[in-house]
């Protein structure tokens, strides 16, 4: 008898428990079919067409600007009559045909590889004035590849560029070398290396990334070497120095220190790279769109973006993964915006608006 009873209640057990697994079994099939009916509001593949759309977008209006790129300074000169660096007349009549005469003239190099039979025209050519010198101002060897490529590219095809660096880059005693590559570098760039500039100056300028440049050291060395070239136009960093280094944040307070204080020369202008935040910094092409309709913007085209990373693997021993992630990716390598800078108030000016608001306050 309890053999029976034993046998029911397993018999009752084992059937308890099928019906159990069973209803598992649907209720885990009835969650598939939900799940598989139910859409994703987004699909990866959808995500990959809205940017590839926004990579073409972005590449269309890259090489649409490329087609009517001119420099953006010699550009901002022409439409300014007030401003003639160059001491040329923008006036009607004469005046204006010769300023642009003189514009044209301005754009032409010597050739000295002539023949004999067009000895004549080589020597024309020869007396042709060369392009005026531009300065551009940078802090270490290296800097010019990562940051100032579509500047160097675009101002030399109707400046001779002049580049000053102010350390040798020995933070980690490797100085002598990095300025063997600088010159490599720039010589890519097309600056020839008797138009590199190092200074060595280990004791005011060291390459340090919490060692702050006074303004007035970092004066001095701009006012050499712009007397020296004859350029009346700068080019550095701007206070945030693109990448918050110490070193590339001191120049522009001592570019405007020496203009402050008048040791510039006359009508010199001063133009910053803009630094951009993180996303734009990193946003590489993409960036085209918010930096279209800037007033000083340059921009490589593809054989120009080849050249600058060229240049930047002449750096060798500055060439580790995360600067050839830099070059792949950052917005510096395909285009720049520089920004004019107001001259300072000087002493004097200071002076005057001085004693001007303290005639007014006794009249009052």
């Amino acid at each position: 008898m309890s053999t029976q009873v034993g046998d029911v209640v397993e018999s009752a057990a084992a059937s308890a428990a099928s019906s159990e697994y069973l209803g598992t079994e649907a209720a885990s099939s009835v969650g598939a079919k939900t799940t598989e009916t139910t859409p994703l509001p987004w699909t990866w593949l959808e995500i990959l067409r809205i940017v590839v759309m926004a990579l073409c977008i972005s590449v269309n209006v890259y090489l649409g600007l490329l087609a009517k790129t001119s420099v953006p300074v010699r550009e901002k000169e022409r439409e300014s009559s007030s401003s003639d660096v160059d001491g040329r007349s923008e006036g009607g009549g004469e005046g204006t045909d010769q300023a642009e005469s003189n514009y044209k003239n301005d754009n032409k190099t010597a050739n000295t590889c002539a023949s004999s039979s067009s000895s004549s025209t080589a020597a024309a050519a020869a007396a042709a004035p060369s392009p005026p010198p531009v300065l551009i101002v940078i802090a270490h060897p290296d800097d010019e590849a990562m940051f100032f490529g579509p500047s160097i590219l675009s101002l030399s095809r109707d400046y001779t560029v002049h580049l000053l660096c102010l350390s040798t880059g020995n933070y980690r005693q490797e100085g002598t070398i990095r300025q063997r590559e600088l010159v490599a570098s720039c010589e890519l760039l097309g600056i020839p290396r008797d138009c590199v500039h190092v200074v060595h100056d280990e004791v005011e300028l060291p390459d340090h990334p919490t060692r702050m440049w006074t303004p007035q050291a970092v004066a001095a060395r701009i006012i050499e070497t712009q007397r020296a070239v004859g350029a009346d136009k700068i080019v550095t960093f701007d206070e945030h120095g693109v990448s918050g280094h110490i070193n590339h944040r001191a120049i522009l307070p001592g570019v405007l220190h020496a203009q402050a204080n008048g040791a510039l020369m006359e009508k010199t202008r001063v133009y910053a790279l803009e630094s951009t935040g993180i996303i734009r910094k990193f946003s590489g092409v993409f960036d085209v769109m918010i930096t279209a309709n800037a007033p000083h913007a340059c921009f490589c085209g593809w054989r120009e973006v080849l050249a600058v990373r060229a240049a930047m693997q002449a750096h060798d021993s500055q060439y580790v993964w995360f600067r050839r992630l830099f070059i792949l990716f950052s917005r510096y390598t395909y285009m720049n915006n520089l920004v004019l800078q107001s001259p300072p108030q000087s002493a004097q000016d200071k002076k005057r608006l001085q004693q001007i608001r303290d005639t007014k306050s006794k009249d009052k």
